[in-house]
């Protein structure tokens, strides 16, 4: 056989035995997939606020709550006309009755149930958005609309449980997951910026009054020493503000204008804790306790019962030495037994204080 013929049998062959033996081992030419980056852990939200993933909140998810007669006179009166343009659906006619009620009674139960008719058509519309620019519009315009039902007088406890889930929600989306436009702002933050000189220098020229404790949560720090130059936060826009509801022994804590979480409290015996518009004035960690002129009993001590925070109310001239601290006998919360001041469990007068500023409005109320 000729050398040529031999050669090229030779070459076949070792092509055959190197395919068989060698090439199976050796990658395709295919493009090599992506690079995955894990994204940096974020501490989690907590979990009183953190809301499941879901779908955003349907407008039959909460209950058909119906305007009562708690309300007399007048403002009765101009709740009887409302419902009767609903019953019609004279929508321009309820339009106009529901602005004279938010107008002449923006505290009354009238005015609550227009807060939430009025949400619900929000919560519709955020339904049909999802979670577009739209869609967070709307959803804004709901929690600030429903946060006021909370506190109307013949809203059962199921039905406020059920509202408190949905404003819980809807606080997680507009709050501590996203950039709302008109809820918050950016700010690069610059070597040596402290989220303390922030809160206190910088932010209230924005209009807003935040804590940098708050501020840690919505941009998930971890802690205030966690701030990077270059690196955005979001800076929430507005202030918080404290309603306690005697008859209820809890405390709600909002922002802007709508619901972001409640606690529990203890109260003073025989109604001692007073109702009235209050002003924080004072903010201590690990306070000692001043039972009366000249004693002091050091934080640590079992005998005195602040626990471990104290925020003052600056006194009124019919009002001194009030304020909400912690308790070291947890079994008074939900009583009433402290000598008028606010008692709050120590998980929950920590976060308070954490994100409460120097200034907020506390509103206490039967």
């Amino acid at each position: 056989m000729k050398t040529w013929v031999w050669t090229l049998l030779i070459i076949v062959g070792g092509y055959a035995a190197y395919r068989t033996w060698f090439a199976a081992d050796e990658p395709d030419d295919a493009e090599p997939p992506p690079l995955e980056v894990a994204a940096p852990e974020q501490p989690p939200l907590p979990a009183e606020v953190t809301a499941p993933a879901r779908p955003p909140v349907a407008l039959d998810e909460i209950g058909a709550l119906a305007p009562g007669a708690a309300d007399e006179g007048p403002v009765a009166q101009l709740a009887a006309e409302w419902r009767g343009a609903l019953a019609r659906a004279d929508a321009e006619a309820a339009r106009v009755v529901a602005d004279r009620i938010l107008s002449e009674a923006p505290e009354s139960d009238a005015a609550r149930w227009v807060h939430y008719d009025r949400g619900r058509e929000a919560l519709r519309r955020y339904a049909e958005a999802g979670k577009t620019n739209e869609g967070m519009i709307h959803a804004r315009t709901a929690w600030l609309e429903l946060t006021p039902v909370l506190f109307a007088r013949d809203l059962s406890d199921a039905e406020r449980a059920e509202l408190k889930t949905k404003l819980r929600q809807l606080a997680q989306d507009l709050l501590f997951t996203r950039h709302v436009e008109g809820m918050d702002r950016s700010y690069v933050p610059k070597r040596g910026d402290s989220l303390s000189v922030l809160s206190s220098k910088v932010f209230p020229q924005w209009g807003t009054r935040v804590s940098p404790g708050f501020l840690v949560e919505i941009n998930r720090l971890g802690a205030a020493t966690n701030l990077r130059a270059g690196v955005s936060i979001r800076v929430p826009i507005g202030e918080p503000k404290i309603v306690i509801r005697k008859s209820e022994f809890r405390l709600y804590y909002l922002f802007a204008g709508g619901y972001v979480q409640d606690f529990p409290v203890g109260l003073g015996r025989e109604g001692t804790t007073p109702e009235g518009t209050f002003t924080i004035s004072e903010m201590i960690r690990n306070p000692d306790w001043h039972p009366r002129a000249g004693v002091i009993v050091p934080y640590g001590d079992p005998r005195n019962i602040l626990g471990s925070r104290w925020m003052a109310f600056r006194d009124t001239p019919d009002h001194q030495g009030f304020g909400i601290h912690g308790t070291t006998e947890p079994g008074s919360i939900g009583r009433e037994a402290s000598s008028g001041c606010v008692r709050m469990l120590r998980d929950d007068v920590e976060r308070v204080f954490e994100w409460t500023p120097r200034g907020t409005t506390v509103l206490i109320v039967r």
